[in-house]
């Protein structure tokens, strides 16, 4: 995802969505072209990716300000506010090719930040330094606007696109798709993204490889084939064999993909039992997980555990995303209460 928003006071007034290469990084050179030619102001554009140009990184601070119309002095008596802001001083003499375009951006960042430019261009500024660093860039960001300045940004983040903004647009195929509420834009691109993960999830289960004679199939509670759901959702998961098995249990785990068992169950527990000679199961879940990708496994058995008749070690796969006003973190959601001793009031 790529965006760009322009910041009003504590809050971005506009932010543009693309889906895919929809040309923003043009749209973003158009409008610094444009603005300055227009309105004859003075625009300075900070890039990911982009050198700041010296062998030094403190030669940097001196190239970049001279380009930004500061004479030497100017920029040796911000030299130390300018590298206190971007937390880089113990690498200021180190050799520039042996740092990360993060750390240049960092520096570009705080030497911009000094400039006299009516529009401060940022591209993915924020996805270049910790939680500290980004709150630093918001407060010179509003500062900034305070004074009748223009802040555009390019980002990553739509959750600071859902927070921040008043307005957006969504461009898709270098064309304007739809304006609307930052929160309907965001979840129009969620769902663009969505679907081309989900294709790629459909074609990886399709050359899945297994000996198992189970079949698992992965739907929502009203039957329909995902395999995507939001944290929260309801899965449901139907496990079929051939009517030749005679099988009286059935059991399902999900395994995240970096290995960690993350919930089974299985009839035993449940007291459930086939005994009328049916050749499925069906299994809901609710999806009470952190966001990522898992797989399910599965098993079916006889009158007990120890009559296992046949396993589905490597079942189809599926992805779990965060509800976009999600309040917690972590590998699953568990039930809690806040509340303090002797009240009867829980938060």
């Amino acid at each position: 995802m790529t965006s760009v928003t322009e910041r009003d006071s504590m809050d971005f007034d506009v932010v543009i969505v693309g889906a895919g290469p929809s040309g923003l990084a043009a749209a973003c050179r158009l409008m610094q072209q444009a603005n300055a030619a227009e309105q004859e102001l003075t625009v300075c554009v900070v890039e990911k990716g982009s050198e700041v140009g010296a062998h030094i990184l403190s030669g940097a601070v001196f190239l970049n300000g001279a380009l930004l119309g500061f004479n030497r002095k100017e920029v040796a008596d911000m030299y130390e506010e300018i590298v206190d802001f971007a937390e880089l001083h113990k690498f200021m003499d180190q050799k520039l090719k042996n740092y990360s375009s993060g750390m240049q951006v960092r520096l570009a960042f705080s030497i911009a930040v000094k400039s006299k430019s009516d529009i401060l261009l940022f591209d993915e500024v924020l996805a270049v330094g910790d939680a500290s660093f980004q709150q630093k860039c918001f407060d010179i960001f509003a500062q900034y606007k305070a004074s009748d300045k223009t802040i555009v940004l390019v980002t990553h983040d739509m959750g600071s696109v859902r927070e921040f903004c008043d307005r957006a647009m969504l461009i898709t195929d270098s064309k304007v798709s739809t304006i609307g509420k930052p929160s309907v834009i965001a979840a129009q691109y969620d769902k663009i993204n969505q679907k081309a993960t989900d294709i790629e999830t459909e074609k990886q289960n399709q050359i899945i490889s297994n000996k198992s004679n189970i079949t698992a199939t992965i739907t929502d509670e009203n039957d329909n084939k995902l395999v995507s759901f939001k944290s929260g959702a309801m899965m449901r998961v139907r496990l079929e064999w051939p009517s030749s098995m005679n099988v009286k249990n059935a059991g399902v785990a999900i395994i995240k993909d970096t290995g960690e068992y993350v919930f089974g169950s299985n009839t035993f527990a449940k007291g459930v039992e086939n005994s009328n000679g049916a050749t499925d199961f069906i299994y809901e879940v609710k999806m009470n997980v952190g966001q990522g990708r898992y797989r399910i496994m599965a098993g079916v058995f006889g009158e007990t555990q120890k009559e296992e008749i046949d396993f589905l070690t490597n079942g189809p796969s599926f992805l779990v995303t965060k509800q976009p006003n999600s309040k917690w973190e972590g590998l699953m959601y568990l039930e809690h209460n806040w509340y303090q001793e002797g009240s009867k009031k829980h938060v």
